[in-house]
């Protein structure tokens, strides 16, 4: 062994060594509060995220799919499907009814017939209306008697009043010389006890009447009075009683015409319904409407059919869509055009019924005649692509809003669960459903309940509708 040994390698720095200690300590502080801290917050992250739709607000909202459709895609003009109906008057019959009640004495008209507007159909009997008519006429007569008597009253008081006057005064002035008379008498002793008291009263009392005639002619004006109010009082009310008197006239006249029923159009008979014999209520309210109905007719240039389709075809059907109408009594064809879609459905046919305005209705057509529609392919829109066409995406129309001129309906993002408003394009009506062309797809969902105040990105709670 070498006897020289260098201690110098063993040695040890003390600047140095305090640095591997201060590395190790930050480390430590890392590991241990840092890194927690980190999985601490992200896990709050997933939890709170997982619970957003207990911690957010969200409106309950009900939801339901597009109804999807499929249309066979043919030019226009092509015969779809048929459906059998009948002819009925468009938009309905037209009831001509009794306006007063009474017995129909006879009919005037038979069934087919055509008669003008105003001409007579039926008669009831006339003999009460009449004496109805007499009565009122007599009860005229005497209420213009009263007016009269009342009047000529007024003008006699009137006109008496000057001779009235005339004659009070010569009752005073004999007055005053009776009571002069007896005052001399008096004086002489030659006068009953009584006589001058009387003669002063007798005086008094001409004297009084000629102050109120002379007041009646002088002074009415001046005094506001109306010496002949009473007079003039009884001539409004015998003028009012003749009015009435008048007006009766004219009610029973009026009723006694209503006896002649008349049309008020022009047109064909359809139906008779009341028979001679029958009595009919007239505008009485506890009446049917039945109950005062004379004949239905018709317009022979407005009549419709009414086609039973079943339900598979009814989404082929549109408004506006051209039809073709044979009928037993024609050699050609009809044209024909769809007027609405009803929402009468026959559960036993499977059937829903559609009305079909006729164009030109022959002479020979008629109500209740069985006839075969046929309907025809409406014109595809300019633009559309005829692929598209096959699939038709349909709402409930009561989802439909607008503002602004614009349409839109609300939908919710399932993903999400929120609420988002869009504009839609609008095509077909098809009885309470609407065919959208664009804005949708057949993934949507439509928010049907809960619609009020939403806004665009609103959080939603989804029910879905059954």
């Amino acid at each position: 062994m070498s006897p020289n040994v260098d201690l110098s390698q063993l040695a040890v720095r003390r600047d140095g060594a305090s640095s591997t200690p201060r590395t190790r300590r930050s480390w430590h502080a890392g590991t241990r509060i840092v890194l927690p801290g980190l999985v601490l917050l992200g896990f709050v992250a997933v939890v709170g995220w997982a619970a957003r739709d207990r911690l957010l607000p969200a409106t309950p909202v009900t939801v339901i799919s597009v109804v999807t459709t499929h249309l066979d895609v043919q030019s226009e003009g092509t015969p779809i499907f048929q459906a059998a109906g009948w002819i009925e008057p468009r938009p309905t019959p037209i009831l001509v009814t009794a306006l007063t009640e009474g017995v129909v004495e006879k009919l005037l008209v038979v069934e087919g017939q055509t008669i003008q507007a105003g001409e007579p159909v039926a008669h009831l009997i006339q003999d009460d209306a009449r004496l109805a008519l007499q009565t009122a006429d007599a009860d005229l007569e005497l209420r213009q008697a009263e007016v009269d008597n009342v009047k000529a009253t007024l003008t006699l008081a009137k006109a008496m009043l000057p001779l009235q006057l005339k004659a009070a005064r010569s009752r005073l002035a004999l007055a005053k010389e009776s009571l002069d008379a007896r005052t001399r008498a008096a004086e002489l002793g030659a006068s009953p006890l009584l006589a001058l008291p009387l003669a002063r009263s007798e005086v008094e009392v001409a004297a009084s009447a000629v102050a109120e005639l002379e007041l009646k002619e002088n002074g009415i004006k001046a005094e506001g009075l109306r010496p002949f109010a009473e007079l003039e009082a009884n001539v409004k009310a015998a003028s009012t009683r003749a009015k009435l008197a008048e007006i009766a006239v004219a009610a029973a006249r009026l009723r006694l015409d209503r006896t002649v029923i008349k049309a008020p159009v022009a047109g064909q008979v359809m139906t008779l319904i009341a028979r001679p014999g029958q009595r009919l209520m007239g505008q009485s309210p506890l009446g049917h409407q039945e109950a005062s109905t004379i004949i239905a007719m018709f317009d022979p240039g407005m009549l419709q059919v009414r086609a039973d389709v079943r339900l598979d075809d009814i989404r082929k059907v549109q408004p506006g869509q051209l039809v073709k109408i044979q009928a037993p009594v024609t050699a050609d064809a009809l044209d024909g055009e769809v007027l609405r879609i009803t929402s009468q459905a026959d559960i036993q046919k499977n059937t829903l019924q559609v009305k079909i305005a006729v164009k030109t209705p022959p002479p020979s057509l008629r109500p209740d005649m069985l006839v075969q529609a046929t309907f025809l392919a409406p014109a595809t829109p300019k633009g559309a692509d005829e692929s598209k066409q096959a699939l038709r995406l349909m709402i409930p129309k009561q989802l439909v809003e607008t503002s602004e001129g614009n349409t839109h309906v609300w939908t919710a993002v399932l993903v999400n669960k929120v609420a988002r408003k869009k504009a839609v394009t609008l095509g077909r009506s098809i009885g309470d459903f609407v065919e959208v062309t664009q804005g949708l797809n057949a993934a949507d969902r439509l928010i049907h309940d809960g619609r009020q105040g939403l806004s665009d990105g609103q959080r939603i709670a989804v029910t879905y509708a059954e």
